[in-house]
């Protein structure tokens, strides 16, 4: 098949589609507003896999002056939009070259519309998206709610559950796997935007608690200023990375005691537990059924709803565990279940199907 990727976010979450895709002998243009994140080497990746790259400017431009078919010699059977804010796109090159499109869902973003600190302006984002998954020819949500919240929108009931890919490619050529406590170092880390509704300020509220807890925290957002002056009047042992590439994410993934994916947000479980799991590190998330369904309930989970002492009660519980972790167990899980082949290849057969 010929596929057309639109994307309008992580290029290296996305990237794990496209490459899976072309191993198995399908042709791929891969779209997205900008041309790569500075973290990532995504040329080497597009050329080792003979995946073409083009923003959305150049596509058009390629499309709508030039005709696209005959510039590239590419006739394109479907399109798949990986996440929900490429939709718009989707839909309008749908239109113009007439072909299908399988939309992939995050979510249907009914328990934000309450949240004071985003409330009405998120609804309003959103709503242009929830306008356009009823004209898409078939859709698939990375969580279990989503089938269900799609046929109360919309009255279908063709929505497949299909959860997101994990790079096992990433971590398989990165550092040996741990696998005892001894090849760990004492820190306790977390991945994530620094965002309200993911609760990092939560976690650091439940590490302040615990005594000689070493806390690593990789990412960046709006709250990183409070954030960080927060650790200060606490005077909690806390460290931050701004930027991350694949080999320190790799490391700490694998290195650390403890990984922590504090999201308050019930209907957008994370990836991150679930490479944790991956790299032989014992994850520890706030108790959605969603999460737990992803993670095979390998995880340490928090009580609900979430607080920093329920944090806290989980963290110390994870760091007594760590040594007797079913690490090869819950990795062969993620192999077998969320690997990207795994995944791209249940999305194949729904582009198939399409076509």
């Amino acid at each position: 098949m010929n596929i057309l990727i639109c994307s309008n976010g992580n290029l290296h979450q996305l990237l794990i589609y496209a490459k899976s895709f072309s191993k198995q002998g399908h042709n791929v243009v891969f779209l997205n507003p900008v041309w790569k994140n500075p973290l990532y080497p995504y040329d080497e990746q597009l050329e080792k896999y003979n995946i073409r790259f083009y923003t959305y400017d150049e596509f058009y431009q390629h499309m709508f002056l030039y005709g696209w078919n005959e510039h590239e010699g590419y006739d394109f059977d479907v399109i798949f939009s990986p996440n929900h804010s490429a939709v718009t796109y989707a839909f309008e090159i749908k239109n113009r070259l007439d072909i299908p499109v399988l939309q992939q869902i995050l979510d249907i973003p009914t328990e934000l519309f309450s949240w004071k600190n985003i409330g009405e302006g998120y609804k309003i984002k959103h709503k242009p998206f929830m306008d356009l998954y009823p004209k898409m020819d078939a859709l698939t949500g990375i969580n279990k709610c989503v089938p269900g919240q799609i046929e109360e929108l919309c009255g279908r009931k063709d929505c497949h559950y299909i959860p997101y890919p994990i790079d096992t490619e990433l971590f398989d050529n990165g550092i040996d796997y741990p696998v005892s406590l001894g090849d760990k170092i004492d820190v306790v880390f977390c991945i994530s935007r620094l965002e309200p509704y993911k609760g990092v300020d939560i976690l650091i509220e439940a590490c302040h608690d615990i005594f000689g807890l070493n806390l690593k925290v990789a990412g960046y957002g709006s709250m990183f200023d409070d954030l960080y002056n927060m650790t200060l009047r606490k005077k909690t042992l806390c460290s931050f990375m701004k930027t991350i590439d694949d080999s320190q994410k790799d490391f700490w993934l694998k290195k650390s005691k403890v990984v922590i994916y504090p999201q308050t947000w019930s209907q957008a479980p994370g990836i991150v537990s679930q490479e944790a799991l991956y790299c032989h590190t014992v994850p520890v998330c706030f108790a959605y059924d969603s999460q737990k369904d992803l993670d095979g309930n390998f995880g340490i989970y928090a009580e609900l709803p979430p607080s920093a002492d329920g944090l806290r009660v989980a963290i110390e519980k994870a760091l007594h565990v760590v040594d007797n972790f079913n690490y090869q167990k819950s990795h062969d899980y993620v192999k077998y279940n969320l690997s990207g082949d795994v995944v791209s290849e249940k999305i194949l057969t729904v582009l198939k199907g399409l076509v």
